[in-house]
């Protein structure tokens, strides 16, 4: 009995029994040319679908949290109600009252830019934890707002124009 569980315990424990569909881990970073966006390489977005494409969310505007990086939580995407919630930032909500429920046409998309060891909460320029890298800044741009029909978002526009800057495009 003794043995069967010995080879049973090395039969689970070794690396040469174990399957995953994981790639093996490494520290490359994988380069993508500006001219493969699009085409050979397609960047999606927080809803899971490629960033710019046309969607339809449903969701509710939560109660603010100190730190959180969203401002919206998608419940259903395109008709279908998703498993879990999706966060996500949603431009032009920020006067909506809290729980405010709303069904919005628009679209993911991002800045793309470097993010510098003094642009965050790290510890000064001999933090060994942050090293410069890329970064894309997401939104939700709305088109308009579905339901309720009496609810408006505060900008519409595009990714990059001040947020303070009604454009109606």
């Amino acid at each position: 009995m003794n043995a069967r569980l010995l080879i049973l315990m090395f039969v689970v424990a070794s690396p040469t029994f174990a399957q995953t569909n994981a790639p093996p881990a490494t520290n490359a970073v994988l380069q993508v040319p500006l001219s493969d966006i699009g085409s050979r390489t397609v960047i999606l977005g927080h809803l899971g679908l490629p960033i710019g494409e046309e969607v339809t969310i449903h969701g509710h505007k939560p109660a603010p949290v100190s730190m959180a990086w969203y401002n919206f939580e998608v419940d259903t995407l395109n008709g279908e109600v998703l498993k879990h919630p999706v966060k996500i930032v949603v431009r032009g909500i920020e006067k909506w009252p809290t729980n405010t429920l709303a069904t919005i046409r628009g679209y993911e998309a991002g800045d793309i830019r470097f993010e510098h060891n003094n642009d965050g909460n790290w510890g000064g320029a001999a933090d060994l934890r942050f090293k410069t890298h890329q970064i894309i800044w997401m939104n939700f741009e709305g088109v308009e707002v579905v339901e309720p029909k009496n609810l408006k978002l505060g900008f519409i526009g595009d990714v990059g124009e001040p947020t303070n800057v009604k454009t109606n495009r």
